[in-house]
């Protein structure tokens, strides 16, 4: 008998938290588990990265508590014969909890992926009151567990932390893509930084645009390719013509080549003001890119040190543009840092740990359940 898991997430549109729900789906065993995936939005452009033949359903839900939502979702549950409910994030959890464990009887484990803490007293203390019934709680990384325990006041005990893993087969060093060369006119000599990421304002992307604008002053073969698509991109397309950095900067939105992107960028920018554990700085490590990330959240646990990567106070332009300088500056470090980055990686981030983490807890929370 297969345990069946219901994946309750926002969208699937492109972002760290989503890629993560593919790399699970599509690294558990077939013959083991059996995964559904619920959208409570809509779906979007990671779907097509599922590499099984998955039910996929979306509730084009966006707004409020609607109870209709609930009773779609405990049909689902009926229905499909779920097991086991892995909810993302806050409002996923509320509808799955309601769902399972108000109206249902299936176990659940609920994961954190990252936000600003603290937030909203009510929400923290609706999820603490939540957290006693949940059969499993997850965090990404040792800060988002912290904050849990700090903020919302879940019991260390209770949250057991599950790293982000990477597939090192497909994000690795290899050539540059003639093609990708051409479409982003990248020219002999060009310094290229690189980001992927939702356009939000999380991210901080006018951070990253201005340490670019400085950077330029002395170095005059700078790109900036963005990949992502999200609600700033407005925004930012005005700071980027507000700096004179037409010729600069690529928006290149959501893609599906991203292994192959990487490999174009010399050197790779996270600028987050908050971070759980970023899939895509992950990826970049592992395709042996050199890094400079802001000093918040998981960043600083995947760069642990000077020899894997860069980081700088989030807020602090010049410190971003001075370390962007110095890498640029010295093909040598670069290189050495990229090595050791992708070892770091291997090392420490591999996707077969993260699934068989995930494995585990599913069993463990199944067979606690059918007791």
């Amino acid at each position: 008998m297969r345990i069946r898991i219901l994946h309750l997430v926002l969208t699937m549109d492109t972002g760290g938290l989503e890629n993560g729900v593919v790399n699970i789906i599509n690294g558990l065993d077939e013959t083991r588990y059996k995964s559904i995936l619920c959208c409570i939005k809509h779906g979007g452009d990671l779907v097509e990265r599922i590499n099984k033949d998955i039910k996929i359903i979306e509730l084009n839900h966006y707004s409020g508590m609607q109870y209709s939502i609930v009773r779609r979702l405990k049909k689902i549950i009926i229905d499909e014969g779920v097991d086991v409910i892995h909810t993302r994030n806050y409002k996923p959890y509320m509808f799955g909890f309601v769902a399972g464990k108000i109206l249902g009887s299936v176990a659940l484990i609920h994961s954190e992926h990252g936000k600003d803490y603290p937030f909203r007293k009510i929400k923290m203390f609706i999820q603490r009151v939540f957290s006693y019934y949940t059969d499993g709680i997850i965090a990404l990384s040792s800060d988002i567990k912290s904050n849990m325990v700090n903020h919302i006041g879940i019991e260390s005990s209770k949250i057991k932390v599950v790293i982000n893993g990477v597939d090192t087969n497909k994000f690795s060093p290899a050539e540059r893509s003639s093609d990708l060369i051409r479409e982003f006119n990248i020219e002999e000599g060009d310094l290229v930084i690189g980001a992927v990421g939702r356009l939000v304002s999380v991210k901080n992307y006018p951070e990253m645009l201005l340490a670019v604008k400085n950077l330029k002053a002395t170095s005059a073969n700078v790109k900036l390719i963005i990949v992502g698509d999200g609600p700033e991109l407005e925004s930012l397309q005005n700071l980027v013509h507000q700096y004179e950095l037409s010729n600069e900067v690529c928006f290149a939105g959501s893609r599906s080549d991203i292994s192959e992107i990487l490999r174009l960028f010399d050197i790779y920018v996270l600028t987050s003001t908050n971070e759980g554990l970023s899939n895509t700085l992950l990826e970049a490590m592992s395709s042996s890119i050199p890094v400079i990330v802001s000093r918040v959240g998981g960043n600083t646990e995947i760069v642990s040190s000077d020899s894997v990567g860069l980081t700088y106070s989030s807020g602090d332009y010049d410190e971003l543009t001075g370390k962007l300088r110095a890498l640029s500056q010295d093909f040598g470090v670069r290189r050495q840092i990229a090595k050791n980055a992708r070892e770091h990686i291997i090392k420490n981030y591999s996707l077969d740990a993260m699934i068989r983490n995930y494995a585990d807890m599913y069993t463990d929370v199944y067979s606690k359940h059918h007791k």
